[in-house]
C-alpha cells in the first residue's frame, strides 16, 4: 500500500508547487508584465516606468487613473512582483523610491526606549498617549504631586524630540487647546456639508475606511485611516474624484481593495496560502490513507453508540405488536446527510425484513424517494424475501415543510407506530413529529446536524444521536470500507488541527512577549512606518506560526 501512496504523495506535492509559483506572480518577460498589469490596474501598458532605488531594488511604477500610483517591487533579473506598495501620487512613488537605500544608520533612540527615558527624565509616575496633532502626538504624564505635564512629541529624521512642554493641574485644562481629530461619524457630517453631497456609498478594509460623496453627479471618494483607538479619530489620507459611483466603486475594488496591496503607512499581512494548501493537502493524505487501510481490511474499530442498541429493539418491539416502524429522512435533498440518514434505514430495513415487520420511510424530496425505493427493494431482495417488499411502504408525502409535517403526523396517528427514526435534516417540524410519536407511545431514535433541533430531539425523544454520532452509527452499521475509514480519517485529521491550533497559540503567546527592535526592521518599512506613525506590522514577518507579530506603539 505504500507504494501505490507514493504517487499520490509526489502528485500532492507537485500541485503545491505549482500553486506556489502561481502566488509569487511571476511574468516570463517584461511585455507580459506590461500587459497583465496594465490589465490588473486599468491603464495603458506603456504608462508603466521603471525605476531601480540606491539599495538595487527594482520598482515599477504605475500611475492610475484615480491620480495614485501603484508600485510593484520586482525581485530577481526578471519580472517577479514580491508585492505592491500603493501611493497617493506618481510624486509620491518616486520620492519614497528615492529614499529606499539611502537612509543610512538605524533610528537614534527607539519609541519605547524614547518613551522611557522621557519618564524618567520628568519624574512622573506613569504616561500614555493623550492626542493626535498636525505633525505630532501628545503624551500626557501624571507626575508624583498630582499635575499633568502635556508633551507634543514629533519625529524629526530618525529621532524623536519634544518640541512643545506644558503644565497643567488637571486633565480637563490639558484637553483645551488641541484641536482634536473628529470621529468617523463627525467627519461624514461636515465633509457632506462641505461637498454639499451625502454620502452614497462606504466601506472598510484591514487599515482603511472609504466614504463615496455624490449628489448624483461626480462622486468625490475619501480614504482616511480607520484606526481602531476610538480617540485617534479619522485622519484623511487621500481624496479621489470620479464621474460617477459606479465608477468609483469599480476602481476602488479593482486597486485599492487589492489583497496583494502594501499600503503605504499600513503594511498588510501577505498571505502564506501554500501553507494552508499543504495543511490541507496532508489532512486529505491522512483520510484517503485510513480508507485505503480500512479496504485492506486493516482499519481500526468504531465503538457501540448507546443509541444504536435501540433499533433492534424497536423493531422487535414493532413485531410484538404488529405495528408498523416509521423513517423519515428530513426536508433535506439527496445530500450527504441524507444518504447516512438512508444507510442507517437499510439496516433498519433489514432487520424490519427479517422478522416480516411493516415499514413507512416517508419522504419530503422527489429525488429522496426515487433512492429509498431502490435501497428498499434492495434489501428485500438481499434478504430472500422480495414478496415482502410493499412498493407503498416508501411514499412521497410533500416537498411543502408543514404539509409534510401534517402528513407524517396524520400517518403516526392513523397507524400508531411502535418505532420511529427521525434522522437527517429537520427544522421548525421536529417537535410535531416527536410530540405525536411520543402521543401513541412510539419508541423513538433522532439524529440530526441542525443544532438548533437537536435540543426539541432531546426532550421529547428516547435516544438521540449527537454531532458526529450519526455519522459514526451509519459506518457502524454499514460497515462500509469507505465510511469506516473515512470517519477514522477524519477524527484523526481533528485530533491534528486541535494539536496544531495549541501549538501555534502557545509559539504565538511567547513571540509575543518578545520586545521588537525597530533598529532590526528593514530601512524601506522602517521610512513608511516613521513617515506616517502607524503602528507597525510587518507583512513579510508573518509567517505560519506568526514568528514574528511585531506591534510599536505610536510614538
Amino acid at each position: 500500500m505504500k507504494q501505490r501512496l507514493i504517487p499520490f504523495l509526489v502528485l500532492c506535492l507537485a500541485f503545491l508547487l505549482a500553486l506556489a509559483g502561481c502566488d509569487n506572480r511571476s511574468y516570463g518577460n517584461e511585455q507580459d508584465y506590461r500587459a497583465a498589469r496594465a490589465e490588473r490596474f486599468n491603464v495603458e501598458p506603456s504608462v508603466g516606468t521603471q525605476s531601480t532605488a540606491a539599495d538595487g531594488t527594482r520598482y515599477f511604477v504605475w500611475p492610475l487613473r484615480s491620480g495614485e500610483a501603484q508600485a510593484d517591487v520586482l525581485t530577481g533579473d526578471g519580472f517577479n512582483v514580491d508585492r505592491s506598495i500603493k501611493f497617493e501620487s506618481p510624486d509620491a512613488a518616486a520620492a519614497h523610491i528615492a529614499l529606499v537605500g539611502a537612509i543610512e544608520g538605524d533610528p537614534e533612540v527607539a519609541p519605547a526606549t524614547f518613551l522611557t527615558e522621557r519618564a524618567t527624565e520628568l519624574g512622573a509616575d506613569s504616561g500614555r498617549f493623550f492626542a493626535n496633532a498636525d505633525g505630532g502626538t501628545y503624551y500626557l504624564w501624571t507626575m508624583p504631586d498630582g499635575s499633568f505635564t502635556r508633551d507634543l512629541v514629533t519625529l524629526d529624521g530618525n529621532s524623536f524630540s519634544v518640541t512643545e512642554t506644558n503644565t497643567f493641574a488637571t486633565t480637563e485644562e490639558a484637553e483645551e487647546g488641541i484641536e482634536r481629530i473628529a470621529s468617523f461619524e463627525e467627519y461624514v457630517a461636515e465633509r457632506s456639508q462641505q461637498l454639499g453631497a451625502p454620502v452614497v456609498w462606504g466601506s472598510n478594509t484591514r487599515s482603511w475606511k472609504m466614504y463615496a460623496f455624490s449628489d448624483g453627479g461626480s462622486t468625490t471618494v475619501d480614504i482616511l485611516s480607520a484606526d481602531p483607538d476610538p480617540r485617534i479619530g479619522a485622519v484623511l489620507r487621500t481624496t479621489q474624484t470620479y464621474d460617477d459611483l459606479n465608477a468609483a466603486i469599480a476602481s476602488l475594488s479593482g486597486q485599492l481593495l487589492d489583497e496583494s496591496t502594501v499600503w503605504l503607512g499600513a503594511s498588510q499581512y501577505s498571505r502564506y496560502g501554500w501553507a494552508l494548501i499543504a495543511f490541507v493537502s496532508v489532512l486529505v493524505a491522512l483520510i484517503i490513507m485510513n480508507i485505503r487501510a480500512a479496504m485492506g481490511g486493516k482499519g481500526g474499530t468504531i465503538r457501540r453508540i448507546a443509541g444504536l442498541d435501540q433499533i433492534d429493539e424497536a423493531v422487535g418491539r414493532a413485531t410484538e405488536i404488529a405495528r408498523p416502524v416509521l423513517m423519515v429522512p428530513g426536508l433535506g435533498s439527496l445530500s450527504g446527510i441524507t444518504v447516512q440518514a438512508l444507510t442507517i434505514f437499510a439496516y433498519v430495513i433489514r432487520s424490519a425484513a427479517r422478522f416480516g415487520t411493516p415499514i413507512r420511510l416517508l419522504n419530503a424530496d422527489a429525488s429522496v424517494y426515487a433512492v429509498a425505493q431502490e435501497i428498499t427493494r434492495d434489501v428485500y431482495m438481499s434478504e430472500g424475501v422480495p414478496e415482502a417488499y410493499d412498493p407503498t411502504s416508501v411514499r412521497f408525502v410533500s416537498d411543502r415543510q408543514f404539509a409534510f409535517a401534517a402528513g407524517v403526523a396524520g400517518t403516526i396517528q392513523r397507524e400508531k407506530v411502535a418505532a420511529t427514526f427521525f434522522m437527517g435534516d429537520f427544522y421548525a417540524e421536529s417537535m410535531i413529529f416527536a410530540e405525536n410519536a411520543n402521543m401513541v407511545g412510539a419508541i423513538q431514535v433522532a439524529a440530526t446536524t441542525q443544532f438548533t433541533q437537536t435540543p426539541f430531539f432531546i426532550a421529547a425523544c428516547d435516544y438521540v444521536l449527537l454531532g458526529d454520532e450519526f455519522y459514526a452509527a451509519s459506518a457502524y452499521l454499514g460497515r462500509q470500507p469507505i465510511l469506516v475509514g473515512s470517519l477514522i480519517g477524519v477524527d484523526r485529521s481533528k485530533m491534528l488541527i486541535m494539536a496544531s491550533v495549541v501549538i501555534m497559540c502557545i509559539v504565538h503567546s511567547i513571540q509575543m512577549l518578545k520586545p521588537v527592535d525597530p533598529n532590526t526592521l528593514p530601512p524601506e518599512t522602517r521610512e513608511i512606518w516613521s513617515n506616517t506613525g502607524q503602528k507597525y506590522l510587518d507583512w513579510r514577518k508573518d509567517d505560519m506560526f506568526f514568528k514574528r507579530l511585531p506591534k510599536i506603539e505610536r510614538p
